[in-house]
């Protein structure tokens, strides 16, 4: 099911503040920015995951938008949910080499360094060192793409090429620190957590109380994390989710195409202790009967009888035949 997915902290944030942004639309400053008001009451609530000053939010921010997962309609940011499900719900290898992209646009080479560093099981990796490996990188990317080029003379001076590694420490995938004269650096456990994963925690539901609080555990798969926040309002972010149930939040989430057994069910199968009846009952009231009768726009096929095997087994076809209504 979906709730055995390693969840580990960098999908929970992300998946986390997906939720935020599709519940609380910021408004955009001419410059593309959030509004300092609103930039600081995020950064409040995100306090457990992301100091003020760091550039974790704006990783996070730009990756969402640099893979559609969020985009400005007007001068508001609106997150399209579709593409946050499927990306969600990708092997967690492809999901990892989009966030090294990510990662790339501020620090050259930036997956080669974390994994040189990673290679140290732990330890402090000194930075003369891995800044002489890293120089080498560069200049055999250098002599690569001048090899293509054709300019097989070097423009280059006789003088180091000076080079930093505080981008990925900003980022809070590598930890600095310094011992005498030189500086130090190690995987933070964000940094640790995008190369090797955790193992399962072992979180596969959450926990839904009979005063319509749910909370949900950082290890629960981010998919449900997102879902959670389709149904019922965030309220807290730390090692857990807290989430709201309100007659608003079931509002929106039929808005957004849930339908009543759905809904409904999807609590009740990942929730610890089963669907509360005195919340089963409200969210009945509440939704009243939605979903009982709908108009759809269909498109109908007529298929000769002979082919009606060969046209229902077609694998590009078969998830979009809904209902046969006869023998051709």
């Amino acid at each position: 099911g979906i709730g055995s997915c390693v969840g580990d902290m960098v999908y929970f944030s992300l998946a986390t503040l997906a939720t935020w942004l599709d519940q609380h639309p910021p408004k955009l400053t001419q410059r593309q920015e959030v509004f300092k008001a609103q930039k600081e009451e995020l950064d409040k609530f995100f306090g457990q995951i992301w100091a003020p000053e760091s550039e974790v939010f704006n990783l996070h921010y730009d990756f969402l938008m640099m893979h559609g997962m969020i985009e400005l309609r007007g001068d508001r940011v609106a997150v399209n949910r579709e593409v946050v499900e499927e990306w969600l719900t990708l092997e967690p290898e492809d999901q990892r080499d989009l966030m090294f992209r990510a990662l790339e646009k501020r620090q050259a080479m930036a997956e080669w360094v974390l994994w040189a560093v990673n290679s140290a099981k732990g330890e402090w990796v000194p930075e003369a060192p891995l800044m002489a490996l890293y120089r080498r990188w560069k200049r055999g990317e250098d002599w690569r793409e001048r090899f293509h080029r054709k300019q097989y003379a070097s423009p280059r001076g006789a003088e180091r090429e000076a080079y930093s590694f505080s981008a990925l420490v900003n980022c809070g995938v590598l930890e600095m620190g310094v011992w005498g004269q030189q500086k130090v650096y190690r995987l933070s456990p964000r940094g640790t957590a995008l190369l090797d994963p955790p193992e399962d925690e072992g979180f596969s539901k959450f926990y839904l109380t009979p005063n319509y609080e749910i909370i949900a555990p950082a290890g629960l798969a981010p998919v449900l994390l997102f879902r959670l926040g389709e149904i019922a309002e965030l309220i807290g972010c730390d090692r857990a989710n807290t989430y709201r149930i309100t007659e608003i939040s079931i509002e929106q989430a039929l808005k957004k195409g849930w339908r009543r057994e759905e809904l409904l069910e999807f609590l009740r199968e990942y929730s610890q202790i089963g669907l509360p009846q005195n919340v089963e009952s409200t969210l009945r009231a509440w939704m009243g009967g939605d979903g009982d009768v709908e108009f759809h726009e269909i498109t109908a096929l007529t298929v000769h009888r002979a082919h009606i095997k060969r046209f229902e087994s077609m694998r590009a076809l078969r998830p979009f035949i809904v209902h046969r209504f006869g023998p051709g």
